[in-house]
């Protein structure tokens, strides 16, 4: 590959890329987002079910905590009672003590689509009121050792920040790239370029160039606008152009292999939403999809969050990078062997 070749195709694709205002797409995507983080999400905001608690001890042990922790409507009289609330509400889980400290008892009510962790989570609970307000005697005191410092908590809002960038670095990347090379074919350039063709690596790293570019303002943009200050920068643009180079691969990918937007449509919409199990799982925690660990998403999104966030742990840049790099590798390669058959030589 000939280092003048790659500059100049660079200027030209920078130069139709600015007139298809794809910069200014980019901008107002990062202003946008970057914004409604800042100033539309609420930073607090706990998600959570409706608890209805129904005292049955013989003595009403619970009654004083619960006339302080929950309102009337949350208190049922009696355990048919309860049942009839948490089928009334759909959000609710219901929580039934009877027993004494020798004997105690909880029955726990669902409405059947928890996760294993909520459950856990509401067992541990029910234990906890019998030692904090049923007189269950406490378990003996551990020591807690902490291997890091506790990372502080991340405002509500700031969790939709790592998906905001893997949009532009994952999914725009590859639509900008595409787009371009689509139009490379629908202005004549590559007929023109057939003729003394310059190589197939240069043609293909510009796009990768000028993509990743455009990924590096979104990022500049979008995470101060958005409100993070503590975020490891170089460690996150550098997984920003890792991302970006994989994503822009796939979108050449795209480009050679079919005519058009329009017949590369259905293939991009299924990919998109392949790629997009990860952002599933992250926003839903209770999900496990195993299978998603291999998608090249995952270690972005994830990665994103800890750079964005630091918790303190160490290598995490490297912990996000490696399973990228069989991803870089093939998708590089074969974008690069499809340009050289597909568009340079023009086999069909």
């Amino acid at each position: 590959m000939s280092l003048r070749h790659l500059v100049r195709l660079t200027r030209i694709d920078a130069l139709l890329a600015w007139r298809s205002r794809l910069p200014h797409v980019v901008v107002a995507l990062a202003v946008g987002f970057g914004l409604l983080v800042r100033f539309a999400l609420p930073a607090d905001f706990e998600p959570g079910v409706s608890l209805y608690v129904h005292d049955g001890t013989p003595d009403a042990v619970f009654s004083g905590w619960l006339a302080e922790a929950l309102p009337d409507a949350q208190r049922p009289a009696s355990d048919e009672a309860l049942r009839a609330a948490i089928a009334d509400d759909a959000t609710s889980v219901g929580l039934s003590l009877s027993g004494t400290p020798e004997a105690p008892r909880a029955t726990l009510r669902w409405q059947g689509h928890e996760s294993p962790q909520g459950r856990a989570i509401m067992e541990t609970t029910a234990w906890g009121l019998w030692v904090e307000h049923g007189g269950l005697p406490r378990p003996s005191a551990h020591t807690l050792t902490l291997l890091r410092p506790q990372a502080a908590p991340v405002p509500f809002n700031l969790t939709f920040l790592p998906l905001i960038l893997a949009m532009d670095t994952i999914f725009l990347g590859g639509l900008f790239v595409a787009a371009m090379v689509f139009q490379d074919k629908g202005a004549g350039t590559l007929a023109a370029w057939r003729i003394a063709p310059p190589s197939s690596a240069a043609y293909l790293g510009s796009k990768l160039l000028v993509n990743a570019g455009l990924a590096l303002l979104y990022t500049l943009i979008v995470v101060p606008l958005g409100g993070v200050g503590g975020a490891d920068w170089p460690a996150l643009l550098a997984l920003v152009l890792v991302a970006s180079v994989i994503m822009s691969a796939g979108g050449a990918l795209l480009g050679a292999w079919f005519e058009s937007m329009s017949a590369a449509l259905y293939p991009m919409a299924f990919f998109s939403i392949v790629l997009s199990v990860p952002i599933f799982v992250y926003t839903v925690p209770g999900v496990v999809v195993d299978a998603a660990r291999w998608l090249p998403t995952w270690p972005v999104i994830f990665g994103f969050r800890e750079l964005l966030f630091p918790t303190g742990r160490e290598g995490a840049l490297l912990t996000a990078l490696a399973p990228l790099v069989p991803w870089v590798v093939g998708a590089v390669a074969f974008a690069w062997y499809s340009v050289d058959r597909r568009l340079m030589r023009e086999v069909s």
